[in-house]
Order: structure tokens, then sequence, then C-alpha cells
């Protein structure tokens, strides 16, 4: 066994300290001191006056953490706005740079005028561009190609930093010396900016040829309606040209006649008559129209002639809307929507044909025979058929004819 009041004395000796008591108890161990391996005994780093303290004072800890974070916040401070300065955008938004508008300068009546500009994104995400819709006379956005073509731009996405060339041209067709302005818009994913009008400005038109009317835009019209128009060509380029040929776009749906000039009125203020041309359009059937009518005179440049815009829309005799009518819930499982019947200003009379069961309908009365037509769905009992097809007759000019609605009710 071992005997602890000989080891204290013996610890005590070999530590050049007095022996210790064998009687006297063992000193707490927080009342030891530390050997220092540089030099005697003492504090903690000893007593050599060479050898640094390994515990700091803690102001002065504190003092330099605080100057390193102070430090390192004022560089960020720095580099952030230097960077917000550079991209000009918050974060992950898009910003479009463009033009005020576009101005083509002077241009002789009967050419196309071209100018090319930019677009650029200075924000810090993708700038997406759509529904690029122009006027009669402008080409809206589009892009050269290497070939010298030309192709129309409907949508296009610019990377953050980029710029991309676009080239817009406009038809010149109106007397000499005014001035003309087109224009075109698009709708963008910049929230500062998510519609864009750009004007396309003329300043003035010179000597040339040009039509009148400029455009043929007929609106919407039925099948089996007749629309024409008829357009004169008018030269202001003294002594006048002649006419070499006319086409158009699209021969089944833009039929073209040239017609005869009395003498009498062929010399106008400005200019003379030089042709004459009937533009009828082909309502057997509906369709979207959207050509152009060209004529070309003797001498003239093969790329610019003289070009009419004809737009609009042939519409079925009868056209219902929406296509497919949901009813959404509401209280009580009443659910309640409405069709609009249209027949494009003629006269017309309307009843429902069949309704299956559990739904009702019935067209708004105390309306005129020429007016657009509501008719109110409703499904009435619960628990009935989900889908359901409703059957209408609509006359016109004494014909009845039957249309059949899709009706369908949304999920609870």
């Amino acid at each position: 066994m071992v005997d602890l009041a000989r080891l204290r004395v013996r610890i005590g000796d070999s530590l050049g300290r007095p022996a210790v008591d064998p009687s006297t108890p063992l000193a707490p161990a927080a009342c030891l001191k530390t050997h220092d391996f540089t030099g005697g005994i003492g504090r903690v780093g000893g007593n050599n006056p060479r050898s640094p303290p390994l515990i700091r004072p803690r102001s002065q800890t504190m003092t330099r953490y605080i100057l390193i974070v102070l430090l390192t916040v004022s560089f960020a401070a720095v580099w952030g706005v230097a960077w917000y300065s550079k991209r000009g955008s918050s974060p992950g938004v898009p910003t479009i740079h463009v033009p005020e508008f576009i101005d083509l300068g002077e241009c002789e009546a009967g050419q196309i005028a071209t100018s090319e500009f930019d677009i650029a994104n200075d924000g810090t995400a993708e700038l997406n561009i759509a529904g690029v819709h122009a006027a009669c006379s402008c080409t809206g956005l589009e892009t050269k190609q290497p070939d010298g073509q030309y192709s129309k731009v409907e949508a296009v996405t610019i990377l953050p930093g980029e710029r991309k060339t676009f080239v817009v041209r406009l038809a010149v067709n109106g007397p000499p010396g005014e001035s003309l302005t087109s224009g075109f818009h698009f709708q963008t994913d910049d929230p500062a900016r998510p519609e864009v009008n750009l004007a396309v400005r003329l300043r003035r038109i010179r000597s040339g040829a040009f039509s009148q009317p400029v455009a043929f835009a007929f609106g919407t019209t039925s099948v089996s309606q007749p629309v024409f128009k008829v357009v004169d060509i008018i030269d202001a380029v003294s002594p006048p040209r002649a006419v070499d040929r006319v086409a158009t776009s699209n021969s089944e749906l833009v039929r073209l006649t040239q017609l005869a000039v009395p003498e009498a009125e062929a010399a106008i203020p400005g200019g003379r008559i030089v042709a004459r041309v009937r533009i009828d359009v082909a309502t057997q059937t509906p369709a979207e129209i959207d050509e152009r009518v060209n004529v070309w005179l003797v001498n003239e440049a093969p790329s610019s002639p003289v070009s009419i815009r004809v737009l609009g829309r042939v519409a079925a005799p009868v056209e219902f809307a929406p296509k497919t009518l949901v009813l959404l819930p509401t209280a009580g499982d009443v659910r309640q929507g409405t069709f609009l019947c249209v027949t494009h200003g003629r006269p017309a009379t309307v009843r429902v044909v069949e309704c299956p069961s559990g739904f009702t309908a019935h067209f708004d009365s105390e309306v005129a025979p020429t007016a657009p037509r509501r008719l109110v769905v409703a499904r009435t009992t619960l628990g009935s058929a989900a889908d359901a097809q409703i059957r209408v007759g609509v006359t016109l000019d004494g014909i009845e004819t039957v249309h059949t609605l899709q009706v369908t009710c949304a999920t609870d």
C-alpha cells in the first residue's frame, strides 16, 4: 500500500519546497501552483519576462474583434455599391433599355424605310419579350439574316447585360410632304415596363407613288357578306409613271380587279392617278385576313412596290363564346354561367332546343334582334351530371341552325 504521508514529503523535497508535515491535510488542487518549464514556478506563462502571457486581457481581445468586424462590413458595403451601380438593377430583375422612338428620317413614297435599333437588358435576370403586334404599315420587330432576308420576331430572350440588334421597316405610303407615324408594341417581364409601345416616325414623305387609302381594314364581317374596297394608286413624280403589275399575297382570299380611270379624274392635287384597283375579300368561309396588295410601277425597283395592307376577320354567321362554359361552385351547389350568342348585326331569333335534366337554360328577353344574346345556364340539382350538352336554335333569314354547346362543372 502507498504511504501518502511519505509521498507528500518526497514531492515537496523534489520541488525545492519545505517538506510537508505528514499530519497536515492535502491542499486543495486550486491552491497548487503550476510548474513553468521555461524556468520556475509561477502563474501560467511563467516568471520569464521574455515569455508572453498565454491569456491576453479581455479588453484587447474585444477591441481586435470589433475592428475585424468593422473592416469586413465596410468592404462588403463598398463592393455591394459598386456591383449595384454596375448592374443598374436589383438582383434577379430584368431591366429593358429601348429607344423612346425610331426615327426613319425622309423617304420617297412607295419605298420601304428601314432602320436598325438595339434592345438591351440592363438587369440581372433574363428579359423575355413576347406578343409583338404591329400597326398596318409597320413590319414590327425583325432581324436581318446574312442573306439579306428579314425574319419576323414573335418572341425573344435577352440575357443580363446583353444587347441585341433588330430591324424595323415601314411601307411609306402617303401624300408627299407629309409625315408618317406608325409603330408596334410588345409585352416584357420587366416589372417596371410590362408593355412597351415603340413609335416609328417618318419625318417627311418625298415625292413618289402612294395609295389612297393607304390600307383596307374592314374589321369583322360574317360569312357571305360582300367586302370590297376601291383603291387609287397616285404618282407624284413628274412625268407620272405607268403601272407595271398588280399582285396580291393570297389570291384565294383577296381578289383584284383593275378599273379604268377616266381622264377627267386622273389629275389631282399633288399627283396623278395612274391606276385604280378594286379589292374583294373572299367571305365564303370563316378566316383571319392579313394580306397585302402590291403595285409596281414601270422602272420601279422590284423590292419597292406600293403596298396596301388588307386586314380583318370573316366570322361564322353565328358564334358562341366561350367554346366551353365552366360552371364554378357557389353556395348551395347552385352553379351558373353565361354563353354569348353573336350574329354580327344580323337580325335573328333564338330558342333552347334541348336541355338535360338537372340543368336550366334560357335566353335573355327584351333584346333587340340584332344585338348579342345572353344564354344563362345553371345546374340546379345536387349530384347531377358534371358535364352536359345544351342544344339551341338560331334562325337567320328564315333558316334555323342548331348549335350544340358544351357545359362542364368544375371540381369542388
